[in-house]
């Protein structure tokens, strides 16, 4: 049951990132009318490319399962920007959206339905950040001698020492 619920999370995490960096492809060949956080934090629109390439990579990483804990524990670290990066917007007087989904998701609305907004992205992110936490736990086996984590064994058993 564990290994299938750890491929479903790493398939529903892998196509949230590949929806966000699709739908942020999508807005640089339309740009919104509204500024958002994502548009301040990555002005150029090279670094945006990289950003976007970045983000598909770690889906596609995820996807893969090669190096499990490497890449939940990376997903850990990209969530964990966007969460600041949303939490300190929802400091502002006049925050701005996030951008995080794209354009689509992008309005010109007053501020307190940007910082219910706001809250919802940095809720999601949340979630997600515990189940590519549950992930990086996954990776790990747990014991019923001693019920202490351990890492999981080598695919191929050492050679013997002469």
């Amino acid at each position: 049951m564990l290994p299938r619920s750890g491929f479903a999370l790493r398939l529903a995490l892998a196509a949230i990132l590949l929806w966000a960096a699709l739908s942020k492809f999508h807005a640089e060949t339309t740009p919104a009318a509204i500024a958002s956080v994502y548009d301040q934090w990555l002005p150029q629109s090279s670094q945006r490319f990289i950003w976007i390439a970045l983000e598909s990579a770690l889906a596609v990483w995820l996807l893969s399962g090669i190096h499990r804990r490497g890449s939940a524990l990376a997903l850990l670290i990209l969530l964990s920007i966007f969460s600041g990066l949303i939490a300190a917007e929802l400091t502002r007087d006049h925050p701005m959206p996030c951008g995080c989904m794209g354009a689509a998701f992008v309005a010109a609305h007053d501020p307190a339905a940007i910082r219910r907004s706001l809250c919802f992205s940095l809720a999601r992110n949340v979630l997600m950040m515990s189940a590519a936490g549950w992930l990086y736990l996954l990776s790990w086996r747990l014991t019923t001698d001693n019920w202490q984590l351990h890492p999981t064994p080598p695919a191929y058993p050492p050679s013997p020492r002469r």
